[in-house]
């Protein structure tokens, strides 16, 4: 059924004389488009797409049935209705994406409407629907394949270079998510290289694309994967200081390579074991890194995994934790698994502090009075 703005002009409710002295003005492409982009973020799943494509659909209709041009929709209105069924998440919606992107092309060609040519905002939408798909590695593949045939081809001409930053994110993170790293690898190399050429040296890319390799390795089985972080790390530096990018490793970078070290080969431990301590200089050395509770969480389950886990190993990371003022839950939690009973436990928060805490608390921070400078620096 269609959907119609009927409510929107009709004159219930109002009397004959106001009905005469105000005009309800009628639905035009701004009113449909601020429509379908709620439908877009409604969270609504398939119910939700569905709806936004029904009105684009009815938006077109109307469009050439009246020839009015404030009912002509346009590039941004079609790549709502796709953005709506990337956030899907259904098995069919990247099929519903793709009939989108082949309607405008459609629709340009027969000189329907000539406002509507998929831009890379559309690309981007639609690849995120693939990256999406239930049906992996094919959605990635189909994936990968707009972004070499379409994104790549055309950056410095229909692309702007500047906004394909987001198109590499899209695809390391869809490679991320089924965890394979020899594309994640070839990607980013990639990208090094167009950030390297003259040409397309105003791609803007983002720490998240390497964040994200890197806990992919920290995740994998990869013989070398703290080697692999440590390099890439490495090599984002070198970049910056020679002024291909902007980037600069920030301490989420620093967690996903510390993570990657934690559980690593037998051959690779001694390696592993100087990367800490390098990432540990580099925290110390970088004024814009700062260790948050997460990094402390990574520090008492590394302390597990490469020494006896001595209570002087665990007093001095809590001693550090409280001067940064990130205790929290997590942190105290974690400090528990790690201590084999509860005066050992009291022993390395009376460090700090007179204040005694219980073993088996759930909720240990919030339970006990400890020093609010402590968490001083956690964000809520």
């Amino acid at each position: 059924r269609r959907m119609q703005f009927s409510h929107l002009s009709n004159n219930n409710g109002l009397s004959a004389k106001s009905s005469a002295t105000y005009q309800i003005p009628k639905p035009d492409l701004r009113s449909y488009s601020g429509v379908i982009n709620a439908y877009a973020k409604s969270g609504d799943g398939d119910r939700g797409a569905t709806q936004a494509e029904m009105l684009l659909r009815e938006l077109q209709k109307s469009y050439e049935e009246s020839g009015d041009d404030s009912l002509r929709p346009d590039t941004q209105c079609f790549t709502g209705v796709i953005d709506a069924w990337a956030k899907c998440g259904t098995k069919k919606a990247p099929q519903h994406a793709q009939e989108i992107i082949d309607w405008m092309h459609q629709l340009v060609q027969t000189g329907q409407n000539q406002n509507v040519s998929p831009n890379i905002f559309s690309y981007n939408s639609l690849m995120q629907a693939w990256s999406f798909s239930t049906e992996q590695p094919r959605g990635m593949v189909r994936a990968e394949a707009i972004f070499n045939d379409v994104i790549m081809k055309n950056v410095g001409k229909r692309t702007r270079p500047d906004s394909v930053g987001i198109s590499f994110a899209i695809i390391v993170n869809g490679w991320a998510k089924i965890g394979n790293i020899d594309k994640i690898d070839t990607t980013i190399l990639n990208l090094i290289d167009h950030c390297q050429n003259h040409t397309t040296r105003s791609i803007k890319p983002n720490i998240s694309i390497i964040n994200s390799a890197i806990i992919t390795y920290s995740k994998s089985d990869h013989l070398n994967k703290a080697t692999k972080s440590w390099e890439l790390f490495c090599r984002i530096k070198q970049l910056r200081k020679e002024g291909v990018w902007d980037l600069e490793a920030d301490i989420w970078t620093i967690n996903g390579v510390l993570r990657a070290c934690m559980h690593v080969a037998k051959d690779e431990q001694e390696t592993a074991l100087e990367i800490s301590l390098k990432l540990l200089e580099e925290i110390k050395n970088i004024s814009s890194i700062i260790p948050n509770s997460s990094t402390y969480c990574i520090l008492f389950q590394y302390s597990l995994t490469h020494s006896s886990t001595s209570s002087e190993i665990l007093n001095a990371i809590f001693k550090q934790c409280c001067r940064d003022g990130m205790v929290n839950d997590a942190v105290l939690k974690e400090l528990r698994k790690l201590t084999p009973s509860q005066e050992i436990f009291n022993s390395i928060l009376g460090v700090l502090g007179n204040d005694a805490a219980d073993f088996e608390t759930s909720n240990m921070f919030a339970t006990h009075n400890l020093r609010k400078e402590w968490s001083r620096n956690v964000k809520i």
